[in-house]
């Protein structure tokens, strides 16, 4: 939430709490009441969005990611520096080449080439597993590469799933601040005018509650017809 949205949910409040502790004064309009009753049940919805939004924790997502590959990349390393001398002495040169890596190589790659050149790793010690004890590769050293491969690749995906459930609450917040807009500006405003006469106190502090926003100017969409109102 932006500060204007938080601005506007202000409002939002202030207004609700206005009316709701004046009830009795619009209790001849019905519709007036409604109006309210709606309005309430915007901001509750904006309110549980919010807190959908600010729940998403982007940043501990992120952490936990770089945290696994830290884990993969140091796991491989030993691996592919094992395998490298192990080619080395038997003129291996292919296998050599592909264990020529250090942690610029992973480092400056990206998750799912970071995952390919982990897979290959892992792969060439599960193909040269009985000749590589001496190297201190072990069953366990191999199911470690395994494990942190696992964990890397279950959280490769996760920060942009976030990103987009925060896209997906950030919609929502839009619709539902514009839907409590509609019911002030197309509502409220309109029927309050019956007590500009009749009951000014209440007119004029419905007004105060309201013009926390009045330099906003909201844009109305009416058919294809866009209305710039200053409400």
């Amino acid at each position: 939430m932006n500060d204007r949205q938080n601005e506007k949910l202000n409002m939002f409040q202030t207004v609700l709490k206005y009316c709701r502790n004046r009830a009795d004064v619009y209790a001849n309009i019905s519709a007036f009441g409604r109006a309210v009753d709606e309005l309430e049940n915007c901001v509750s919805d904006i309110k549980l969005t919010v807190e959908k939004q600010a729940g998403v924790a982007l940043k501990g997502t992120t952490a936990q990611k770089g945290d696994a590959e830290v884990i993969l990349v140091q796991s491989c390393i030993s691996m592919a520096n094992a395998l490298y001398v192990y080619a080395y002495e038997r003129q291996k040169k292919e296998l050599m080449q592909k264990m020529s890596v250090n942690k610029s190589t992973f480092y400056r790659s990206h998750s799912n080439e970071v995952l390919a050149l982990a897979r290959n790793i892992a792969q060439k010690a599960a193909e040269y597993a009985g000749e590589l004890t001496e190297y201190g590769i072990t069953d366990a050293g191999r199911q470690a590469l395994d494990a942190a491969l696992l964990g890397y690749e279950s959280l490769i995906v996760s920060p942009r799933s976030v990103i987009n459930e925060r896209k997906q609450h950030t919609g929502n917040l839009v619709q539902l601040l514009a839907a409590a807009d509609s019911v002030l500006y197309d509502k409220l405003d309109k029927l309050v005018a019956c007590y500009k006469e009749s009951n000014p106190e209440f007119y004029n502090g419905y007004k105060n509650a309201r013009n926390i926003n009045d330099s906003y100017v909201r844009h109305r969409s009416n058919g294809n017809v866009s209305v710039s109102q200053k409400e």
